[in-house]
């Protein structure tokens, strides 16, 4: 699921056309990852996530920012998998049937941005070029 289209802390986010997550404006709650505004799917809405071995990308991450995947199931409240400008790309497994998750996007405190992110999560171990998320997954 994308992020829901809304602004907080003087950061918008919004989905473009092609459904990449736009991200503009300063985050003004405060300086450092600490203060990170964190864009989740509305109303906390996680789709399914099957057993299998998953690729979460992000080619086009700027500075200040961060794309991870939030996952929870009946036994684990959350687990992350997260990437920065740094880590473009992260493969992992999850096991068992009872994983739900939600594609979410943060700016740190203090950052300004003007970007469109393109994260994408798939099956698999590679990381491929960005697809547009079909019916907004």
């Amino acid at each position: 699921m994308q992020p829901e289209a809304r602004s907080a802390y003087g950061v918008a986010c919004s989905i473009e056309p092609d459904k990449g997550i736009r991200l503009t404006g300063t985050n003004t709650r405060g300086d450092g990852p600490d203060y990170r505004v964190d864009f989740y799917p509305a109303n906390d809405v996680y789709k399914p996530l099957p057993a299998g071995t998953y690729t979460l990308s992000c080619h086009d991450q700027p500075a200040g920012s961060l794309v991870f995947v939030s996952m929870r199931s009946t036994s684990v409240k959350y687990w992350y998998e997260t990437l920065t400008p740094d880590v473009a790309s992260r493969t992992f497994t999850v096991e068992g049937d009872d994983w739900t998750y939600a594609t979410v996007v943060g700016v740190n405190g203090g950052v300004t941005v003007d970007h469109t992110l393109h994260p994408m999560l798939e099956s698999g171990g590679t990381a491929h070029n960005w697809q547009p998320p079909a019916n907004n997954n």
